[in-house]
């Protein structure tokens, strides 16, 4: 059955009046132009001019959206052709100013321009931040489309009253619209990527989401976040597959920072803010060298790499020292600035091959361009020099031969079976001299002296036998048996001391430096006869002017031997400048000890002594022109006249005043 129908509606109340005629609408005033910006205060945002080269053909428009897409959430964005970008980023921008600085030095924003407009860009001025605004942030743009404006609500007809406000119904008010949710996105690419210092490096990513328009940037070992200003220029994908290049200014592994633009999603989506990604990074290592340069044919050798950033290496799936045409060696991680490889076998004699560095699949480094392989029996050594030395010296070892024409930059000798050189040497040009460094024997060798023959490695790793043999001693000088003589006549002067190597070594010498300022500084050189392991022979200079010598003995001819007495002190003197004039008394019992006095001029006491007849005695300087004199008794008594003589230097032959009384 049908309802029963509604009741019939109440009349209508009268119509008020009608109002007056309202007048026209003014029309709107025109926008107030851009003011420019304040002057630098405090606030929260920031305005960022970046000058581009813009085409006549460039639609502004375009740039701003492009760049509105690309850089969502800062304040505003002004294109004013045909220079000039302002950008301004709040203080709650997704992006920080670091972040757009850094994309628009870094070349990212020309090349995203570049990409999605089809026109090149470039930028032809520094980039700067040049004014601070108002304190209060700008909200960001809507991601959601441009729409025109909603229509005006409806306007109550004149003359009509508005009708009443139908009573609120008890229903609870609906939540709030949530904005779509992003779509799921993930990086599978890269794992590792292996990279060189200050090298560009262009990268390609994968995943679900990844596309032109994102951005990446890596963050150096140790950082905690994103924000991090030690982190690289972020880089805007571009290209198919999408990539970025980047630089890297330290060493060490680096994780991913990345953030998705979802330009396939039509504008729905934001750009989402950089996200750590800790299953991507990025090795960045610096190479610095590589030795030794070459190997001996059918010797193994040990290749140290130098550098820095290695540990980051361990990760590697594979790490190879590759010798071009030889054969490929595995590299191993010794610390974060040394890799070590051994050399490939298969190399002949006098083949060059190039050697690199290879990390997986991702790097190939070129280490050396010439790694020479060279044949060791071709090595022939005619001399070494010196033949010996005190075990604790650090002397260099010269060899005369011939050494090939191997590229000999590590040049180190063997002594026995143990002691290397603990410093590189080298070899002429020519390939006839070899010089390698004798290392300091340790003190557990005191008693291990003598001869060590001497093995020689033109790598520093690949010895060969050279026929010589280096003399260890430990010997000290003790003293000197006179230590003055007659500066016009040579005298034989003994060394004593102990540990001397005997029969001695060639080369073995004393010098004799002057050691005050009587005459001109010099130095004089006198060979060794080694007498015995405790005596050394040698000659006084005798180079005919008074002066004090210091003295050293060089028993291998190249290091002065330890003294117990340092310096060790010997004076030369002018004997012809003293001279006898009288004695007193002029006689006496030949059966008593006597006490003269010789009267002269120039006395000095380098060893007084007076001999009378042929009895010596000692003599007592009085001073330059008396020498007192105590003789003996003679002990065969004789009646006659005898000689008087004197001795100015402890009564050495030379040393005897040519005058007689």
């Amino acid at each position: 059955s049908l309802p029963p129908p509604p009741p019939p509606s109440p009349p209508p109340e009268p119509l008020s009046p009608p109002p007056p005629s309202l007048p026209p609408p003014r029309p709107s005033p025109p926008p107030p132009p851009i003011p420019p910006p304040p002057p630098i205060s405090p606030g929260s945002s920031l305005l960022t001019h970046v000058t581009l080269s813009l085409s006549p053909a460039t639609d502004p428009a375009a740039v701003r959206r492009a760049l509105a897409w690309l850089l969502p959430g800062v304040a505003g964005i002004v294109v004013a052709p045909p220079l000039d970008v302002a950008i301004t980023v709040a203080s709650d921008s997704l992006l920080s100013l670091s972040d757009v600085l850094g994309l628009a030095r870094g070349g990212g924003l020309t090349a995203f321009l570049t990409e999605v407009l089809g026109t090149p860009f470039s930028v032809v001025s520094d980039i700067m931040v040049n004014a601070v605004m108002a304190d209060a942030p700008s909200p960001p743009p809507s991601p959601l489309p441009h729409t025109a404006s909603s229509p005006p609500p409806p306007q109550t007809p004149p003359g009509f009253s508005a009708p009443p406000a139908a009573p609120a119904a008890d229903v609870p008010p609906l939540p709030p619209a949530l904005p779509p949710l992003p779509p799921p996105s993930s990086i599978t690419a890269p794992s590792l990527r292996v990279v060189q210092r200050n090298v560009p490096a262009n990268i390609a990513f994968e995943g679900q989401n990844v596309g032109v328009g994102d951005l990446a940037k890596w963050m150096p070992p140790g950082a905690g976040s994103c924000a991090v200003e030690a982190a690289t220029a972020p880089s805007i994908l571009i290209g198919e597959p999408a990539a970025a290049t980047f630089t890297f200014a330290s060493t060490g592994l680096h994780s991913l920072c990345y953030a998705f633009a979802f330009r396939a999603s039509d504008g729905l989506h934001p750009l989402s803010p950089f996200q750590h990604i800790q299953t991507s990074y990025v090795s960045v290592i610096d190479v610095e060298g590589a030795s030794p340069h070459n190997t001996a044919v059918g010797c193994t050798s040990t290749l140290t790499i130098t550098g820095s950033g290695f540990a980051s290496l361990s990760a590697a799936e594979t790490l190879e020292c590759d010798f071009e045409g030889v054969g490929v060696t595995t590299a191993r991680v010794l610390n974060d600035r040394t890799l070590a490889c051994e050399t490939a076998a298969g190399g002949v004699a006098s083949t060059t091959t190039r050697l690199s560095l290879r990390v997986g699949s991702f790097l190939g480094l070129l280490l050396l361009p010439a790694f020479r392989y060279y044949d060791s029996s071709l090595t022939v050594v005619s001399s070494s020099s010196p033949d010996g030395g005190n075990y604790r010296s650090t002397s260099q070892i010269t060899f005369q031969g011939f050494f090939g024409a191997a590229d000999a930059s590590d040049v180190r000798c063997r002594f026995g079976a143990d002691l290397d050189s603990d410093a590189p040497g080298n070899v002429s040009a020519d390939g006839t001299v070899a010089i390698c460094a004798k290392p300091r024997f340790p003190d557990a060798r005191r008693a291990q002296l003598g001869a060590y023959a001497i093995l020689l490695a033109l790598n520093g790793q690949c010895f060969v036998p050279t026929g010589r043999s280096f003399v260890a001693h430990n010997a000290i000088v003790t003293g000197i048996s006179q230590w003055v003589a007659p500066a016009s006549q040579s005298v034989p002067l003994v060394i004593g001391g102990r540990g001397f190597p005997y029969p001695g070594l060639s080369g073995a010498m004393c010098a004799f430096r002057s050691a005050s300022s009587i005459g001109s500084a010099t130095t004089m050189l006198r060979p060794i006869t080694t007498l015995s392991p405790t005596a050394l022979s040698i000659q006084s200079p005798a180079t005919g002017l008074a002066r004090q010598w210091e003295v050293s003995c060089l028993l291998d001819g190249v290091e002065p031997a330890p003294a117990a007495a340092s310096p060790m002190l010997f004076t030369e003197y002018e004997l012809s400048n003293v001279s006898l004039l009288s004695l007193e008394p002029a006689g006496g019992p030949v059966d008593t000890p006597l006490v003269l006095v010789i009267t002269g001029s120039n006395f000095v006491d380098f060893g007084l002594k007076c001999r009378v007849g042929t009895e010596t005695a000692d003599a007592e300087l009085l001073d330059s022109t008396r020498v007192r004199c105590r003789v003996p008794a003679a002990a065969t008594p004789a009646v006659g006249t005898v000689v008087v003589q004197l001795s100015v230097g402890g009564g050495a032959p030379g040393s005897w005043v040519a005058d007689a009384l």
